[in-house]
């Protein structure tokens, strides 16, 4: 069985940090990732885009961890959005209704536009 991989690439964008998510967010991905977002969120940086071109899979608990960014992030007066979703990784989130509680954008340049 392959190894479930995730690699984050982060830059900033004025008052927004963004994500580049490349590979999986499943069970095996989403304690680290969880991780790392809260330490974000903690310090401060709490206007995260996830940019999702290059995610190519996401489980229920990949999307049970976004939904406790969100939370979180919203929490502190900030939001996550997701940008540049593939279409099966979008069809999972709509099966779990998560779709209805983070907008999508179709570019991360747009999403970064959100927070002006």
């Amino acid at each position: 069985m392959a190894q479930s991989i995730l690699k984050i690439n982060q830059s900033t964008a004025g008052k927004v940090v963004v994500l580049a998510l490349n590979g999986e967010l499943d069970a095996k991905t989403a304690p680290d990732f969880r991780t790392q977002l809260d330490k974000l969120i903690e310090s401060g940086s709490v206007n995260l885009v996830l940019d999702c071109k290059d995610l190519s899979y996401v489980a229920s608990a990949g999307i049970g961890t976004l939904n406790a960014v969100l939370k979180s992030a919203t929490s502190k007066n900030g939001e996550l959005v997701l940008s540049n979703v593939q279409k099966d990784i979008k069809d999972t989130m709509e099966l779990m209704y998560f779709t209805k509680k983070v907008k999508i954008f179709s570019s991360t340049e747009e999403a970064i536009q959100k927070f002006s």
